[in-house]
């Protein structure tokens, strides 16, 4: 991978984020979707601890954007991916696009906030 830098975006609205939080009964779930965002699974378990008690939109955007930093740690395993970081060749940026808004933000980790970028 000779790309200086790798965006992981996510969405407003998720379709597989829902069916995360909320479970399914929909048989494609079950074959694409679950397995799809499994690796969200931990933002679900925190979102549903932390905000349980908060409206459903405002759960759905905090597992949206959790989600997306929890991809940006899974790319950091990669030894390979990991060192490139680290040397300073290769910038992780997490991304979330709300559709309602029409607004791209980006996540800033020095206050650990999403930010508009666009």
């Amino acid at each position: 991978m000779k790309v200086e830098h790798v965006i992981v975006l996510g969405h407003s609205n998720c379709g597989g984020i829902d069916a995360l939080l909320r479970g399914s009964d929909d048989a494609l779930v079950g074959e694409f979707i679950d397995q799809w965002v499994a690796i969200a699974k931990p933002a679900r378990e925190a979102v549903l601890r932390d905000l349980g008690h908060k409206p459903p939109r405002l759960q759905q955007k905090a597992c949206e954007e959790a989600s997306i930093l929890i991809s940006l740690e899974n790319l950091l395993t990669f030894p390979w991916l990991a060192r490139r970081v680290e040397a300073g060749t290769l910038v992780l940026h997490g991304w979330y696009f709300d559709l309602d808004m029409g607004k791209l933000l980006s996540y800033n980790p020095d206050n650990g906030q999403f930010e508009t970028l666009a």
